[in-house]
């Protein structure tokens, strides 16, 4: 699979970027845009209690419009030593 930016798309693609970015839990976020629509990949901290379906709900509530596909991975911490 290539990935690969689309001409006019990058300013969707920082601007959602950042705003993911912004959320509580979000530790990263990757946004490109491939064939027209925009992708995301997202690593939450594992107290973060919200997933895909809520990250696009306040996308489209943030931004007017959200990523087509949201991949979505947790940060695990290991338990301190007792």
């Amino acid at each position: 699979m290539k990935l690969y930016l689309v001409d006019g798309g990058t300013d969707d693609v920082q601007a959602t970027e950042n705003f993911l970015m912004r959320l509580c839990g979000v530790l990263d976020a990757s946004v490109w845009s491939r064939d027209g629509r925009i992708v995301a990949s997202v690593t939450l901290s594992n107290d973060a209690t919200y997933g895909a379906d809520e990250l696009h709900s306040a996308c489209q509530a943030g931004l007017g419009r959200a990523p087509h596909l949201f991949m979505l991975q947790r940060a695990f911490r290991p338990a301190a030593a007792a």
